[in-house]
């Protein structure tokens, strides 16, 4: 089930700014490890989508009065594609094509790595709901975990720390758990302290065991007797002294050194995440054939599964605990398989068992009487017997 992706970067006499768009979402892809994915990259509007697809437009005064390429601008968004105006210099509205007149555009000159960001999600490469647990000891990372909540922040993750994301009054080791089960990726401190904390410890394991994403950041000073042996050395990376300013609690990453922490952390987390998607993907259409349907391979990480007589279900994957918003998409896409009047049913696999009960009760709400189900991956086969 192999996935084709293509990049399009809509333009009139800007050659060489599309090499620079298309050198940035390649040097993206192999900072995340994604560098073998089958992507195709164009300057011309494909007449069809057969895989996922990310757009922009670069900005310009011959691509604003080109009529052919607002043609394909328009065309693109009737297949549902996306089309994000790129720009140089300070005035947006005299070169955007009209049809992107009132969609969110980026500035080139210094977000280059945003316009790569939003292409490689777009793709479904990465995800855009992005969220990480920190693990830590207070009394010697308690920095070095306040300046990565900062950064990860700022780039875009929704990240918990329990010095941000607690309440008083809150029963703090339920709530610890509840972030962990909505959390696919958690980023270890590794340090005396946490050795010694039978929390951190709790949490790490428990990331092995649910195969959550798991990056460990060894702090120097450590003793090696203390190191968590059940983590692979693969996951850990070793922080130096020079990437580091301060001692003891009050030790801290420098500002070159937390650039090169949240680059790490952002490739470990995509390629994370896309290895649980497609083991999820390939473990559910081995279910599926299993128990005797077809399948039909669809976009955005979903399969339709067939069987005599007349019998259709569209599973999507989610590669950590189920949101609102993805039974939304999913819904949307089981109505664009209608056949005959009949909407196939919509299955949201997901791997976790440890769902938030709060969250669970929510999403069987929203899914009652919609033809919709949020399924454990380990339940599929039965799912699709249910009428």
């Amino acid at each position: 089930m192999a996935t084709s992706y293509t990049v399009v970067a809509l333009h009139r006499g800007s050659d060489a700014w599309a090499r620079q768009v298309f050198a940035a979402v390649r040097a993206r892809l192999r900072s995340g490890r994604l560098g073998s994915a089958d992507v195709h990259y164009a300057a011309r509007a494909p007449s069809t989508v057969d895989g996922p697809v990310a757009a922009v437009c670069l900005a310009s005064r011959q691509a604003a009065a080109d009529a052919d390429l607002v043609a394909e601008i328009e065309a693109l968004q009737d297949l549902g594609v996306v089309v994000v105006p790129v720009w140089r210099g300070r005035d947006f509205s005299q070169f955007v094509p009209a049809p992107l007149a009132r969609v969110q555009g980026v500035r080139w000159e210094g977000s280059e790595r945003d316009v790569s960001n939003y292409i490689v999600r777009a793709l479904g490469l990465a995800e855009a709901d992005r969220r990480i647990f920190i693990s830590y000891g207070r009394r010697d990372a308690a920095a070095v975990a306040s300046g990565l909540w900062t950064r990860l922040t700022e780039r875009g993750f929704d990240v918990f720390l329990d010095r941000f994301g607690l309440k008083p009054g809150e029963d703090w080791a339920r709530r610890l758990d509840e972030e962990l089960a909505d959390k696919a990726f958690v980023v270890m401190l590794e340090t005396d302290a946490a050795a010694q904390s039978r929390w951190v410890q709790h949490e790490v394991i428990y990331a092995l065991k649910n195969h959550l994403g798991l990056q460990v950041l060894s702090l120097p000073g450590s003793r090696a007797d203390r190191e968590c042996a059940a983590v692979p050395e693969a996951f850990r990376y070793r922080v130096s002294e020079a990437q580091l300013l301060g001692s003891g609690s009050r030790r801290r990453l420098r500002a070159s050194g937390l650039n090169d922490v949240v680059s790490l952390i952002e490739a470990a987390h995509d390629d994370a995440l896309l290895r649980r998607r497609n083991y999820l993907l390939l473990s559910a259409s081995e279910m599926v054939a299993r128990a005797g349907w077809r399948i039909v391979p669809q976009p955005a990480w979903s399969m339709l599964a067939e069987s005599d007589p007349g019998r259709r279900r569209l599973l999507r994957i989610v590669p950590r605990p189920p949101r609102p918003q993805d039974l939304r998409r999913l819904d949307a896409s089981r109505r664009d398989h209608a056949e005959g009047g009949v909407v196939p049913h919509g299955h949201l696999v997901y791997e976790s068992a440890d769902l938030d009960p709060a969250l669970g009760d929510l999403l069987a709400w929203i899914a009652a009487d919609r033809g919709l189900s949020t399924t454990p991956i380990q339940a599929v086969a039965a799912a699709l017997e249910v009428p």
